[in-house]
């Protein structure tokens, strides 16, 4: 298996859709904020020009009426007028007149009068009205200063708190902040909605080329009228090519691998052949005896369905087949197997030994596709050994997967090698290899789900494990040694 491949299908991310609905939730959320920001500047804005204003009218009513009573210095009668508007008018904290010298007069303050706000917000000369932000007793406060007849008179101090003010900014912060949330999760809503809505034909590319196995099963895929039905069309020729490319490959490598068995096989037909001419000659010498004349058909039959048997399986094997996905033996794939290459493995002075775990799980897969794969193995380790050895197959059951092993004598793989291998093309054989074998091999493993590793085995020669997934959750079990 090649090293990245499983690190490239389980790394972590986000999909476009997510992300789509990520950038634009951003830009509402900012757009919020931004919003939020600006009306509130614009309502306190609103809001303190309003208050300033309602004050200052207050402020020149108030020393507009104060005019006859401080010429009269009826004092009783304009500490009467302050106190009533002071007290109808929740914003008006005090009031209070100076003269011309800046003695305070009269002032709604319960106590003494504070002295502190006596010099604090004065009128400058020729200047009608000053309004001022103080800090005092406490508080913080808006001090409008108004000259009573011009300034000839005294001035009038009234004293507005910024309570009003802070309470409605609170509460226009708090609608702001309630309208923001509201409309950032309906727009991150409607906005993932939305994205899914557009990308949906990209999803149904996407899902097609996933269950898209070459070879094995193709789709054809919906195009639209759209930029996506355009790539939609052009994968639909792409992935059309290379299933029809992969077929082919495939056929071409049994090709190969029918040929390199049809050798061995024509020896092994050759021996029964040569027992039925054998039994033909002695019957035409026919001595008359009918027990012996019965002896001779039943070793001409016997010949004759060992090389049917022997012919069967090569058809078999070599013959085109639609794929065909059901449970599978892996067992009985093996067996089958090692009966086709009998006849090469003996000419090539090969000898075999199997341990086949017993009552394996089955495996969903092609049984065509596996032996194929099997066979590959098993004749790439016969060719990797010109002067004869040893090849074992073994079957076992691995953390949920079936493990099928193919372990030769021979020379072994140099590590350099070891990454290419699964190459297409790449072969180490000369005159007559394709360089397919192991890259269709892998290619077939994985679209059943599985892998393929190749180690080095102790002592020389290397080993080609293959994991395929089991049907029924298998215990988990170490793996065993080499």
């Amino acid at each position: 298996m090649r090293p990245d491949s499983a690190k490239s299908r389980f790394r972590p991310r986000l999909s476009l859709k997510l992300r789509f609905a990520l950038i634009i939730s951003g830009a509402i959320i900012l757009l919020g904020i931004a919003n939020r920001v600006y009306l509130e500047r614009r309502v306190l804005r609103e809001m303190e020009v309003d208050l300033d204003n309602k004050a200052l009218a207050t402020a020149r009513y108030l020393a507009a009426e104060s005019v006859d009573l401080t010429l009269y210095q009826d004092l009783v009668r304009l500490e009467d007028l302050l106190a009533k508007f002071v007290a109808a008018d929740p914003n008006l904290t005090y009031a209070f007149i100076m003269d011309p010298a800046h003695s305070v007069i009269v002032h709604t303050f319960k106590g003494a009068f504070p002295e502190e706000l006596r010099s604090i917000n004065r009128l400058g000369p020729g200047e009608e009205y000053r309004e001022r932000h103080v800090s005092a007793l406490g508080q913080n406060f808006r001090d409008f200063a108004v000259g009573i007849h011009g300034g000839r008179l005294g001035v009038l101090r009234l004293g507005v708190s910024d309570r009003q003010i802070l309470t409605r900014v609170a509460m226009v912060r708090r609608d702001l902040l309630l309208m923001t949330v509201v409309v950032v999760v309906l727009g991150a809503a409607g906005a993932y909605g939305f994205t899914g809505f557009l990308l949906r034909p990209l999803e149904r590319v996407v899902s097609a080329l996933q269950r898209f196995k070459p070879g094995v099963h193709r789709e054809e895929i919906a195009a639209g009228e759209d930029e996506i039905g355009d790539v939609a069309a052009r994968i639909n020729e792409v992935t059309a090519r290379l299933h029809d490319t992969h077929v082919q490959m495939m056929r071409t490598e049994k090709l190969v691998a029918v040929g390199q068995l049809a050798a061995g096989v024509a020896h092994e037909i050759n021996n029964p052949l040569s027992g039925v001419l054998h039994c033909v000659d002695n019957l035409r010498a026919d001595d008359g005896d009918p027990e012996r004349r019965r002896e001779y058909y039943a070793l001409m039959a016997d010949g004759v369905s060992r090389a049917q048997r022997v012919v069967k399986n090569l058809l078999d094997y070599g013959r085109a087949h639609e794929p065909e996905v059901r449970d599978v033996d892996i067992n009985s794939v093996v067996g089958q197997v090692l009966a086709l290459v009998h006849a090469p493995f003996e000419r090539a002075r090969v000898r075999v030994e199997t341990a086949l775990e017993p009552a394996l799980p089955a495996i969903r897969a092609d049984p065509h596709r596996v032996a194929q794969v099997l066979t590959n193995l098993l004749l790439n380790a016969m060719e990797a050994m010109p002067g004869g050895g040893r090849v074992e197959v073994t079957t076992s059951r691995n953390r949920g997967f079936c493990r099928l092993r193919v372990r030769d004598s021979g020379p072994g793989i140099p590590d350099e090698l070891k990454g290419k291998v699964f190459d297409p093309f790449f072969t180490t054989k000369t005159g007559g290899s394709s360089g397919l074998g192991l890259s269709v091999s892998l290619s077939v493993v994985e679209q059943h789900g599985g892998r393929i590793e190749v180690s080095d085995a102790p002592g020389g020669g290397a080993v080609f494990d293959v994991y395929l997934p089991a049907n029924k959750p298998a215990a988990a079990e170490a793996e065993p040694d080499a």
